[in-house]
């Protein structure tokens, strides 16, 4: 009886790797991890597809964030940091199934639902604090694109694409942003340890 064994996927290999490389330019790959993959498709979700599966290439590497952040200075890193996790505190992560956000997490030395109602109620006050010290003294575009890029993970083009049209002018000048609002949280955050 013989025993059919699978493919090795050497040619599968180099056919996806043949995609990738004909739908990411060569400048886009330097700075992703490009994939192809298979994704499921519902009724609606994509205009003109069929439902069913199709293959795409999808960027699998680090955020617009952590490409950033060995540029950053310790205290941009710290103030976005504060930001992210009091927002993650505060207002929750998104999550498909079971809670496994910080608050759910949260080590307890006294009565647990205390010290996660103080934690929060820290969280708040700092945002509160960073609102109107920070983002209310700026153009409301400031601070979209701040969230864009430090909460929801976005592309610096996309995020700063309403700031300028031009690609290499939209990534800048988000980046800018993002390091521009960083030093105001940090410098509201002294004044405020000051006061």
């Amino acid at each position: 009886m013989s025993v059919r064994r699978p493919p090795s996927g050497g040619t599968a290999n180099a056919r996806s790797d043949d995609r990738v490389a004909r739908l990411v330019t060569p400048e886009a790959r330097k700075h992703g991890d490009y994939r192809e993959q298979i994704v499921r498709v519902g009724p609606g979700e994509v205009q003109g597809v069929v439902n069913g599966t199709h293959r795409v290439v999808r960027n699998c590497g680090a955020t617009t964030l952590d490409r950033w952040r060995p540029g950053l200075s310790a205290a941009q890193a710290s103030a976005i940091d504060l930001y992210v996790n009091s927002w993650h505190l505060h207002v929750g992560e998104a999550r498909v199934s079971a809670n496994y956000s910080a608050t759910a997490t949260i080590r307890t030395t006294g009565s647990g639902v205390e010290d996660i109602a103080i934690h929060r109620l820290q969280a708040r006050q700092t945002l509160d604090l960073i609102n109107r010290e920070v983002f209310a003294r700026f153009p409301k575009h400031y601070s979209a694109t701040f969230h864009n890029v430090v909460i929801d993970d976005m592309a610096a083009l996309g995020a700063g694409r309403h700031l300028i049209q031009s690609t290499k002018g939209a990534q800048h000048a988000a980046r800018t942003v993002v390091t521009f609002i960083a030093d105001q949280i940090d410098f509201a955050l002294a004044r405020s340890d000051h006061a």
